[in-house]
């Protein structure tokens, strides 16, 4: 599969996971699995920090730490040296070999969906400035 294509695909499902997460914590009717959210929050990151990665042509290092991936952007564009992990607990942990490793609070999955919607218009941000026909 193409670069373009691969991150065209990560990005639209990272797009889609985190409009269904932001929609769910507006309608306080839905109950708030932790579990569901907390998963689906990091990979929304962890794809939105892909796209971007394969958008810049850099190449992804084997890893699934998202601590590494903002590294890894970091080293590219300062504008992800603003993403601020500390708050994020799993942030060294592996996000497919450890997806045991969850939030039960809604408070701290909160706090990692505003997180990544930051990482989210950054890309944004990047895909308008280089012109990528997929947003």
């Amino acid at each position: 599969m193409k670069t373009a294509q691969q991150s065209k695909e990560l990005y639209q499902k990272a797009n889609e996971q985190l409009s269904l997460i932001n929609h769910a914590w507006q309608n306080p009717g839905i109950d708030n699995l932790s579990l569901l959210f907390c998963q689906g929050v990091k990979e929304c990151m962890y794809n939105f920090l892909r796209c971007f990665l394969m958008i810049k042509k850099s190449k992804i290092k084997s890893t699934d730490n998202l601590g590494d991936l903002v590294n890894q952007c970091a080293a590219i564009d300062d504008r992800f040296k603003q993403i601020d992990l500390r708050w994020i607990v799993c942030k060294e942990h592996h996000f497919k070999t450890e997806a045991d490793i969850f939030c039960t609070s809604t408070q701290q999955v909160q706090i990692c969906t505003w997180i990544a919607n930051g990482i989210k218009k950054l890309v944004d941000d990047e895909i308008k400035k280089t012109g990528v026909p997929f947003a």
